[in-house]
C-alpha cells in the first residue's frame, strides 16, 4: 500500500526522528563503551556486557594480544553489525519511503541492532539508563511485527496478529520494567513455535 500526502510526510519525519536521534546517541557512546571494554567483568555476575575477566585477559596475553586490541575488535564489530543493516536500511527508506511495508522494514533493520542496546550502550550515564531497555525492546519489537506482515503487510494466518499483539504488550512491559523480561532463549523458542 502506498502512503501519500500527509501521512506520507508524518511516517518519514516520525522515522527520520527517531533513526537520527538513535544514531546519534549510539555513535555519541562509542568512546564510553570503548572505555568500558577495558574494564574488568566480575566472574560471577551472569550478564554479558562484553568484558572481560581476569583469567580472559590473561588468556589474551598468553596469545599476544592486549586488552585495547579486544576492545577495538569489539567496536569494531559492533560498528559493522549496526551500519551493515543501517546501510540496507537506509537505502530501503531513500528508494521506496512511499510504500508502508518498505517503510516499516527500513525501519525494523534500523532498529535491530538496538535490540542489543544492553551491550553497545551499558557505558551511558545513569540518568541514561532507562534508554537501554526502551530501545532494546524497540529494536525487539519492530523486528518481530516485521516477522509477521512481511511482504505484503498482512498476518498470515490472521491469528498471528493476536501473538504479535501479546509480544507488543510484553515488550512495552519489559521497557517500562526491564526486570520482568524473559531470557532470549525463551521468547526465541516462543517465536519459532509461531512461524512453524
Amino acid at each position: 500500500m502506498q502512503l501519500q500526502g500527509l501521512w506520507l510526510n508524518l511516517a518519514r519525519v516520525l522515522w527520520i526522528s527517531i533513526v537520527v536521534l538513535t544514531y546519534a546517541l549510539f555513535i555519541a557512546n562509542i568512546p564510553a563503551y570503548f572505555a568500558s571494554l577495558h574494564l574488568l567483568h566480575a566472574p560471577n555476575v551472569p550478564a554479558f556486557t562484553g568484558q572481560l575477566t581476569l583469567v580472559d585477559v590473561h588468556t589474551l596475553q598468553a596469545w599476544g594480544l592486549s586488552l585495547a586490541f579486544y576492545a577495538t575488535c569489539m567496536v569494531g564489530i559492533s560498528l559493522l553489525f549496526q551500519f551493515s543493516y543501517a546501510a540496507v536500511g537506509a537505502l530501503l527508506f531513500w528508494r521506496r519511503s512511499d510504500t508502508r511495508i518498505a517503510l516499516f522494514t527500513s525501519f525494523a533493520l534500523m532498529m535491530l541492532p538496538f535490540g542489543f542496546a544492553n551491550l553497545t550502550l551499558q557505558a551511558l550515564p545513569p540518568n541514561w539508563s532507562w534508554l537501554i531497555p526502551a530501545l532494546s525492546a524497540l529494536g525487539d519489537a519492530s523486528l518481530l511485527l516485521c516477522a509477521f506482515v512481511f511482504p505484503d503487510g498482512q498476518f498470515v494466518p490472521p491469528w498471528t496478529r493476536w501473538l504479535a499483539l501479546l509480544m507488543l504488550v510484553y515488550w512495552a512491559v519489559v521497557a517500562s520494567f526491564p526486570s520482568w523480561g524473559l531470557d532470549r532463549s525463551m521468547l526465541s523458542l516462543v517465536l519459532f513455535f509461531s512461524f512453524v
